[in-house]
C-alpha cells in the first residue's frame, strides 16, 4: 500500500484503511499476524471515513474539481463485513437544486457523525442527514453565516447533545448549532461580537465542541462555555491556551482540559 489517508479506525476485531483509492479492511483478532478481508476500489482519494455503531463504513469525497467528481456520489456507505456497497448518495450542491447555493470547492462530505438511524454530514455551508439504513436524504439545512457572509464549510467533527449537532467553523469566529429533528438553525455565536478581547479563529481541521450537561464547550484558544439549549454564551476564559484552535477540548476526570501551551484544565459549570 502506498500513503494512509485519513485515520485508520478499528472496530471490534477489524481494522479498515484508506489507501490512494482503495479502502481495506483487516481482521486484527491477533494482533502478530493480521490478514486483509476484503479491499474495494474508490473514485478518488478519500476525504473523510468512519465507522457506524453497526460497523458498516463511510466514505466521504470532496470536490476535486474534475468531471469525472461531479458525476459520482460524495458518499458511500459499505458493509463492513465484505465490503459490498450498501448505498451512495449525492451531497454536492449542484444536487439540490436551489437558488442562491455558494458554489465552492466545499461541495462534498467534508465531516460525517451519527444520530440514532440518521447519518450526518457537513457539505458546504450546510448540515445534511442521511437514512442509515436507505441513504435517503432526510433533510438540509440552510446556509450558515458569519458576520452576515456564507463562506466556506466545516472542518472539524460533528458533536451532538441535546438534540442538536454542534460543528465550528472553517478557520471563523462563529461556532453553530443545528436541530436534528429538521436541520434548522438553532443557534450562532460569533466570537467577534460578544468578547471581542477573545476574537480567534475556531475550526481547524481536527477541532471539534463538547457537550457535556447542556452546556457546549469550544475552544479557539480561549474556553467558550455556551448554553446548548438557547446559545446564550455563559462564560469565556481569560486564559490563552495558545495552540488550542487545533485540539479540541476534552472531559476527563470531572474536569473540561484544553490541550495548548500549556494545558489547562477548568471545571465544568454544570
Amino acid at each position: 500500500m502506498d500513503s494512509i489517508e485519513n485515520y485508520p479506525i478499528v472496530s471490534g476485531d477489524k481494522l479498515f484503511v484508506v489507501s490512494e483509492k482503495v479502502l481495506v479492511s483487516y481482521d486484527i483478532s491477533d494482533a502478530v499476524d493480521p490478514k486483509e478481508l476484503w479491499r474495494v476500489q474508490l473514485i478518488s482519494g478519500a476525504t473523510i471515513m468512519r465507522v457506524d455503531p453497526d460497523g458498516d463504513v463511510y466514505v466521504g469525497f470532496s470536490d476535486r474539481g474534475s468531471k469525472e467528481w461531479r458525476e459520482n456520489a460524495s458518499l458511500y456507505k459499505y458493509s463492513g463485513e465484505d465490503g459490498s456497497l450498501i448505498w451512495k448518495a449525492f451531497t454536492k450542491y449542484s444536487d439540490l437544486n436551489r437558488p442562491g447555493d455558494v458554489k465552492s470547492w466545499y461541495e462534498g462530505t467534508e465531516s460525517i457523525g451519527f444520530d440514532g438511524d440518521r447519518v450526518i454530514v457537513s457539505a458546504g455551508a450546510t448540515l445534511q442527514a442521511f437514512d442509515r439504513r436507505t441513504g435517503q436524504r432526510l433533510w438540509v439545512s440552510p446556509e450558515v453565516q458569519c458576520g452576515g457572509v456564507v463562506e466556506g464549510g466545516f472542518g472539524g467533527p460533528l458533536e451532538f447533545g441535546g438534540g442538536k449537532a454542534y460543528v465550528l467553523r472553517n478557520s471563523n469566529v462563529c461556532f453553530h448549532a443545528f436541530n436534528l429533528s429538521d436541520g434548522s438553525i438553532a443557534w450562532t455565536v460569533d466570537a467577534g461580537q460578544v468578547a471581542p478581547w477573545a476574537k480567534v479563529t475556531f475550526g481547524a481541521a481536527n477541532q471539534k465542541a463538547l457537550y457535556h450537561n447542556g452546556v457546549v464547550y469550544a475552544s479557539n484558544e480561549h474556553l467558550w462555555a455556551v448554553d446548548a439549549a438557547t446559545g446564550k454564551v455563559l462564560a469565556v476564559s481569560r486564559t490563552r491556551a495558545y495552540q488550542a484552535t487545533s485540539t479540541a477540548p476534552i472531559l476527563y476526570n470531572g474536569e473540561v482540559i484544553v490541550n495548548g501551551n500549556p494545558i489547562y484544565a477548568y471545571k465544568p459549570l454544570r
